[in-house]
């Protein structure tokens, strides 16, 4: 007997999302194949990837960064800290680094807070350039660094997060809440430095400042 066209579309559905989990992982360990306090080193970080099902995470891979006057020190290189504004995720498969985490399900234990992970929602809210949030696909872009003002990026995977209380609607109605997120800024992903001038990749809208990137390509 032959499968309904539901059931056949679910099916589809499932092996596509199957699909995005396997090539997001594929795409962290090609890229790094080889609660944060301002000053505060952290050495001996490398990758420990863990993935996690329906918790509760900040996705910032289309997100911007505002540059604060504080610092870290990762792996003997000192960063500026940013903070960026990511919508809460809270279904599905996420990513994290347990040399960042150390295997919190959240920074401080509580629900107040969260990491910001990478995460493969087919949709998810988007911070435009005039302040909206609109729920979509994301799109994928390359970016160059610049040393102009809000031409840097940052990295804030497996960084803590505050949660907000305010809930915010998307333009299609879509209710979401937000996190603050800290991280360094000019890292790539890998925990190294990441030069002005370089080649990187990301899902945040042109124009927005100082967005989250992952160096995937060679300079040129």
């Amino acid at each position: 007997m032959g499968s309904s066209p539901i059931k056949v579309a679910i099916l589809i559905e499932s092996n596509n999302m199957k699909k995005k989990i396997i090539i997001v992982g594929l795409i962290i360990l090609f890229v790094l194949g080889g609660v944060v306090a301002a000053n505060q080193k952290v050495d001996k970080v490398g990758i420990k990837l863990k993935q996690y099902n329906d918790l509760p995470y900040a996705l910032c891979a289309a997100s911007g960064t505002k540059p604060l006057n504080q610092h870290i020190i990762i792996n003997g290189v000192r960063y500026r800290l940013g903070l960026s504004e990511c919508p809460i995720i809270t279904t599905g498969a996420s990513f994290a680094n347990l040399d960042l985490t150390n295997g919190k399900l959240t920074p401080d234990g509580t629900f107040a807070t969260v990491w910001s992970l990478f995460g493969v929602p087919s949709t998810f809210p988007i911070k435009q350039t005039d302040g909206s949030w609109v729920n979509m696909t994301p799109v994928h872009r390359n970016f160059k660094n610049t040393i102009t003002p809000g031409g840097g990026s940052s990295n804030q995977w497996s960084f803590p997060c505050v949660v907000e209380p305010r809930t915010l609607t998307a333009t299609d109605g879509t209710k979401f809440r937000v996190a603050i997120c800290k991280g360094p800024m000019m890292e790539n992903i890998n925990n190294k430095p990441i030069k002005f001038g370089t080649r990187t990749w990301t899902e945040a809208p042109k124009g927005i400042p100082n967005p989250i990137v992952a160096q995937i390509l060679s300079n040129s």
